[in-house]
Order: structure tokens, then sequence, then C-alpha cells
């Protein structure tokens, strides 16, 4: 559909760079759930597939998916230039995190920090955010299967609490281990770390 509006009709050249974003996203989406899917088959090849990945591509497009807006900032915190790590389950973990941290915002602006580190052994990561937050109580299951906080997002979807659980899941089929702290009406930081 980008590629007829781009050649079907004359479009003005900002909303033309705006298709191709569109597309190249779309395109990434399909090539990472279809890599993803490939993957969970196999645990050997979560680890085999591993490979030198630049942080700068990184978080080029991770801006490209979700900093579209002017309400949205995103910072990476690294001195880090690459890191060897399975990239599809990477991006689906900063993903899934980042999605969250913009689906429930209650914030004007929507701030997220992504923090990249090497700890010898293994990788240590944090995405920290300005969401409302989670309940200290409900902290214990949101990595649990089909525990959604909240019945609907920002746009009114219904959440089915899919989405933590699968982060926990690739995190730990990486070698690593996922925390979380939340304080309601001022944020949530997601910490996990990933086996070299």
């Amino acid at each position: 559909m980008a590629d007829l509006l781009t050649t079907a009709y004359e479009i003005e050249p900002d909303v033309v760079e705006l298709l191709h974003i569109v597309k190249a996203s779309s395109l990434k989406l399909k090539n990472m759930i279809s890599d993803l899917l490939e993957q969970s088959r196999s645990n050997k090849l979560l680890h085999e597939s591993a490979s030198n990945v630049s942080l700068d591509e990184l978080r080029t497009a991770i801006k490209d998916l979700f900093a579209c807006s002017d309400k949205r900032i995103i910072h990476f915190n690294t001195s880090l230039e690459s890191i060897h790590i399975n990239k599809i389950a990477l991006e689906q973990i900063l993903i899934n995190l980042i999605s969250n941290a913009i689906k429930y915002n209650d914030k004007e602006i929507t701030e997220i920090e992504i923090g990249i580190a090497d700890n010898n052994q293994e990788y240590s990561f944090y995405v920290k955010d300005n969401s409302k937050g989670i309940a200290h109580e409900f902290m214990e299951k949101v990595f649990n299967l089909f525990e959604a906080q909240e019945d609907k997002d920002n746009y009114g979807d219904k959440g089915y609490g899919m989405g933590l659980a699968i982060v926990k899941e690739l995190i730990n089929k990486m070698g690593g281990t996922i925390s979380l702290d939340s304080t309601v009406g001022v944020g949530s930081k997601f910490m996990f770390t990933t086996k070299k």
C-alpha cells in the first residue's frame, strides 16, 4: 500500500519520506516475526545466531520505529559502540518494553532512556520511562502470561498480558534475568541481563 500511494498519487516529499519509513518498518517487523518464530523452535539457534550489533544502527532503528512524534523522546545511554548478541531477540525485547512505555504513559511528553553496559560475562540493559508506573502489588505478576495490569491502553486496545511474558522468556533463553522497579505516577525501570 505504501508503494501504491507513492507511485499512483502526487504526494508531498515529506509524506513520501514517511511512507518509506512505514514500509521499512513493516518489512522489518515482518522479518523479525518470521525470524523470531524460527528461533523459538530451537534454543540452539538462539545462541548460534549472535552477531556484532552496531549500537548506532540499533539506535536509528528504534528511533525510526518509535520517535515519529515530537511528544516522544528516546535516549540511549551507553559508551559502547557495538555488542555481540542475538540482534532479533534484543530488538524484540526492546520493542516490547518501549511499546509498553508509550501505550501506558500519562505524561504530555513520553521520555524513555535505554542503557547498555558490558559487565565481563554479561551485558546489562535497562529501559526507564516516565509512564503511569506499576502498582507494587502487581509488579510480581507482570511477567506472567495473560496478566495485564490495565484493561485498555492509551489507544483503547485491550492488552492480553503476553508482551512481558515473551520478554522474560527471551531473556531466560539468552541466559539472563529481568527485574522491575516502578513507582505509580512516576514511571518504571526494567533491568535485564544477557550472557555473552
